[in-house]
């Protein structure tokens, strides 16, 4: 084999053998440190399992379920991790045929029969809430989630509602915002928010879907002259890098998406080589990852100056 510099033929392998030794991951996006850390940490499990990884983007609940049919009836990969940003239960329901070689991420699939691994927004919005309120002060509340719909969003956003119910506060819906996850959608809602807070007077609490939404609100505040967390705390979700270089250093729910990575590749491994036949349910909690922008004792004028150095760096670079 080596004299004659043979490479074995991974197409006639799969046809013969009946299998790729390849999994896939379906994702409703590529871009950003959250599906950044996701896929390292699928990549690095599937690494010491010896199998490949084919990644690939489904927008919609209808390219969604589409792509795990073509992929997984077509043959292109032995088991799928299909990460579900907004699908109806009973779709999830006609996915049982694919028990075996499907994994359901992010979305709690009930008695479906299908492995699972979901993170416990409910309580992580909850937890956000009440630490705005109980620990940093805040007397007024806003929620900035990414799109009506998706499940991240609206667990969160279930749970901040639980926060608000359990100490009778005001969940106002004219307060509660839909996105798209990204930083410029931040800017603008915080925009929106800045002449009130000025005439307000009271600390506003602000919890944001995610690291970039986060970022953008705070951005819009500090240039209008906003003390972070003095006049407004802020926390964002999954505590990528970008928590811990913006300034003031962004409080943020961290959720271990390399972990479940890493857990989503070895729950399914194991059921397409029959070490297991029964479905698994692994859920991941959220943890508070408390920076100066919840931080009422930290000085406000130097979280503000701290901020305005960062934006300079980031216009010059």
């Amino acid at each position: 084999m080596h004299a004659l510099q043979f490479r074995p033929n991974r197409q006639a392998r799969a046809l013969t053998l009946r299998k790729t030794d390849t999994i896939g991951l379906v994702l409703p996006d590529l871009y950003g440190e959250f599906y950044g850390e996701l896929m390292r940490g699928v990549d690095q499990a599937a690494r010491e399992a010896g199998v490949h990884v084919l990644i690939t983007r489904a927008v919609s609940p209808e390219e969604e379920r589409a792509t795990v049919e073509e992929l997984l009836q077509g043959g292109a990969v032995d088991g799928l991790i299909f990460l579900v940003s907004q699908f109806e239960d009973n779709a999830l329901s006609d996915l049982a045929r694919f028990q075996d070689s499907l994994l359901i991420l992010d979305r709690d699939v009930g008695n479906i029969e299908l492995d699972n691994v979901l993170v416990d927004n409910r309580d992580a919005g909850r937890e956000a809430t009440l630490h705005l309120i109980r620990d940093a002060g805040a007397e007024s509340l806003a929620f900035i989630g990414g799109p009506e719909g998706n499940v991240d969003t609206d667990n969160r956003l279930a749970g901040f509602r639980d926060a608000c119910h359990e100490l009778g506060i005001d969940s106002s819906p004219e307060h509660i915002h839909y996105s798209d996850y990204s930083y410029e959608m931040g800017l603008a809602i915080g925009e929106s928010y800045s002449s009130l807070i000025e005439d307000d007077g009271g600390r506003w609490g602000f919890i944001a879907a995610n690291d970039n939404l986060a970022r953008g609100v705070m951005e819009a505040l500090v240039t209008k002259g906003a003390a972070i967390p003095h006049d407004a705390a802020i926390i964002g979700f999954d505590d990528t890098e970008l928590a811990r270089v913006v300034r003031p250093r962004l409080t943020s729910m961290r959720v271990p998406l390399q972990e479940i990575g890493r857990t989503c590749v070895r729950l399914l491994v194991d059921r397409l080589r029959g070490l297991r036949t029964e479905p698994a349910k692994m859920v991941f909690k959220a943890r508070l990852a408390q920076r100066a922008s919840t931080t009422i004792d930290s000085d406000p004028l130097q979280n503000t100056q701290e901020n305005e150095n960062a934006s300079s760096s980031q216009e010059q670079n």
